[in-house]
This record gives structure tokens, C-alpha cells and sequence, in this order.
């Protein structure tokens, strides 16, 4: 089925869908309102991207079609999302460059730290108790709960959101109430930490050479976690860096191999000492400088 005629960022969208890890809901709501807007009728962008959906093995995703199609209708007179919502176009990784930065010095060992998580938590929000902070004992059940609250159990959960909240609660792009979303999230010019993985299949020490390859005054790495699986995810502190520097960086990041899903303000990452659900396995802190977090 041909939906032409559209923009050409929609076609680079359809060109480009999610690759493992992204975020394949905005962007089936993005190109789903791309096509409405466009003129396309509603019916038709649904039967679409639902065979889309089918033939590309995201049977998960299907059902949202239809709902998606008549939020967008149901809103049609709203104007787009600001420039700040919309997803920057990353650079394709470079593995070349990626592996001569194996050479950096290495600024942790990556043996687990003796230390809790309710001290890596205050720290990392500066002991504001009353910070909004989302946590999820799976992707299906976050929650955003005071600091104060969530300290004494931080290690029960597998998931965290990095950065503090704007509210206990806010609206999915379905306008459902969830406690994690991009409406109670914090904004990108509010953002204090950019989590850094690579799920490239490097050796542990190879991806500590990377991440500290990636430390700087302006950007410095504040803690590192094991993921429990393969990976390591570092927080760098960008608080002190401008929204379009922040995106340089973290284009910098993307070069290098990056999951660049990890841009979205309300993805959820690995709970520094948490436990990783199924396998048990914890989160381990491998690395951790509290004056590098404020």
C-alpha cells in the first residue's frame, strides 16, 4: 500500500525504523501522525503500519496502531511537538574509532564497590529528599515516589529513571496517567545525567576504556553500573553543559557505538545496586565519585 504523498522526514522515518533497543513507540506514533497530518486518511495509515507491524515481527506494537490513529485524530487541530521532542538524527557508529579508544587510561578497575544504594541515590539528587524519582521493579510497573521514600528500598528495584522527575504522575501519548512518561519526565534543558552503554559486545575492560575516554570537566563520568547481563552503564554529569552541547556530547557517544535510545529523559536504565529480575543478578557499582555528581 502506497501512502505518498508525505515530507521527506517522513520518508526518512519509514526509511529508518528502530533498530533493538530503540524506541519503537514514539516512533510509530511520530510517523502514524506524520501521515494523518499529511492528509493520508486514518483508516489507511492503520491498515498500514499494522501489516508494517506484522511483517516486521513487532507483534507487541500491533495492537497500538488503531489507539494511536485516534489520538492523533482526536488531537488533529494541536500543532506538532516542539523542536525539544523530537529525536536528534545520531551519527552511524564508527568501530574503527570506537576500538582505538581502548588504549585510554582506565578510571575504574570494575571490581563491585562496597557501597549502598540509598548513598548513591542521595548523592546523585544532591540529598534532596523531596526530588521525584521513577523506579521499576520491571519495564511494566514504574513508579515515581519521593527520595526520601525510595531510599531505604532502592535495592529491591531493577529499573531507575536517571534523572529527577517533574511530578509524581503525568500522560502517555494515549493521555493514560503512568508515573513514567515524557510529560512528568524531566525536559532536556532540566536534564542533570546522560547514561552511556554500549551493547557492542566489547570485553568489560574495553568498555571502561571507552566510557573513560568520554570524561571531561565539562561532562565527567559519576558513576558506573554493571548491568548485570554484559554491559556497563556510565552516568555522566551534563548539568553543566548547554541543551546544544549536551547533544554534541552525546552525538560524541553515539559515534562511538552509543545506545542512543538512552536519550529519551524517561527511559529507564539499571538501578545502581539493584537486582536484575530472573537471573538475580546485581547491579553492581563498579565506579563512584559523589563530587563529580553535584
Amino acid at each position: 500500500m502506497i501512502l505518498r504523498p508525505y515530507d521527506n522526514e517522513t520518508a526518512r522515518l519509514l526509511a529508518n525504523p528502530p533498530t533493538p533497543g530503540q524506541n519503537r513507540h514514539e516512533w510509530l506514533f511520530r510517523v502514524q501522525a506524520r501521515l494523518i497530518r499529511a492528509g493520508v486518511a486514518p483508516a489507511a495509515v492503520t491498515a498500514h503500519m499494522e501489516a508494517f507491524c506484522s511483517a516486521a515481527g513487532w507483534g507487541d506494537r500491533a495492537k497500538e496502531v488503531s489507539a494511536n490513529t485516534e489520538k492523533i485524530v482526536a488531537t488533529a487541530g494541536n500543532p506538532p511537538p516542539a523542536p525539544e521532542a523530537r529525536t536528534p538524527r545520531w551519527p552511524e557508529a564508527c568501530e574503527e574509532e570506537r576500538r582505538r579508544r581502548y588504549a585510554t587510561p582506565p578510571m575504574f578497575s570494575g571490581q563491585p564497590l562496597v557501597v549502598e544504594p540509598g548513598a548513591v541515590l542521595r548523592g546523585l539528587y544532591r540529598g534532596d529528599v523531596e526530588t521525584w524519582v521513577c523506579a521499576a521493579k520491571s519495564v511494566f510497573s514504574a513508579s515515581t515516589w519521593r527520595l526520601a521514600d525510595l531510599l531505604p528500598v532502592a535495592g529491591q528495584f531493577e529499573f531507575i529513571v536517571a534523572n529527577p522527575m517533574r511530578a509524581e504522575m503525568g500522560a502517555t501519548a494515549l493521555g493514560k496517567p503512568s508515573g513514567r512518561s515524557k510529560s512528568n519526565a524531566c525536559t532536556e534543558r532540566d536534564r542533570r545525567y546522560l547514561v552511556v552503554e554500549f551493547d557492542t559486545g566489547d570485553m568489560l575492560r574495553d568498555q571502561i576504556a571507552v566510557l573513560s575516554s568520554l570524561h571531561a570537566s565539562a561532562a565527567p563520568l559519576a558513576l558506573a553500573v554493571f548491568s548485570g547481563g554484559k554491559s556497563i552503564h556510565g552516568w555522566f554529569n551534563v548539568s553543566g553543559l548547554s541543551p546544544y552541547r549536551r547533544r554534541v556530547w552525546f552525538a560524541l557517544a553515539a559515534y562511538l557505538g552509543a545506545d542512543v535510545s538512552l536519550w529519551d529523559t524517561s527511559k529507564l536504565v539499571r538501578m545502581p545496586g539493584g537486582h536484575r529480575r530472573g537471573s538475580g543478578a546485581t547491579h553492581d557499582i563498579l565506579y563512584w565519585e559523589p563530587e563529580h555528581a553535584v
